[in-house]
């Protein structure tokens, strides 16, 4: 039993290193980079000119920067909405709401997961 609850230790670690790492890799990519690479990527699928490369890095920019300004926005409305809640719900009401939210978004994952993978469910 104790190899066990090691092992899973070990593994509950690992898993959060990793997805710790990934992230923090997906953030040091700067928008330009990121712009410059599916530019790239679409210059060779499409056959694409100089021209139309230099354009799309510009419109890439350009909507990273927007998305920017969207995730902000959104991460302040969530803020509101949760310190509402909090001032509507007693403590345990609101611990009990966001044990309801993590499931239902496990359950989404669950099912984005099946549409990626149907032959995971039949098996």
């Amino acid at each position: 039993m104790k190899k066990q609850l090691l092992v899973f230790c070990l593994f509950f670690v690992t898993a959060i290193t990793t997805a710790s790492a990934q992230e923090a890799k997906r953030k040091e990519i700067t928008p330009e980079e990121r712009a410059t690479k599916r530019a790239a990527m679409l210059k060779q699928k499409l056959n694409l000119n100089d021209k139309q490369v230099k354009e799309l890095e510009v419109l890439f920019v350009d909507q990273e920067k927007e998305m920017e300004v969207i995730k902000e926005q959104m991460r302040k409305q969530r803020e509101s909405y949760e310190k509402s809640l909090s001032n509507i719900f007693t403590p345990e009401q609101m611990k009990q709401f966001k044990e309801a939210q993590n499931e239902r978004k496990e359950i989404k994952a669950d099912i984005k997961e099946q549409k990626k993978d149907p032959a995971k469910d039949a098996k």
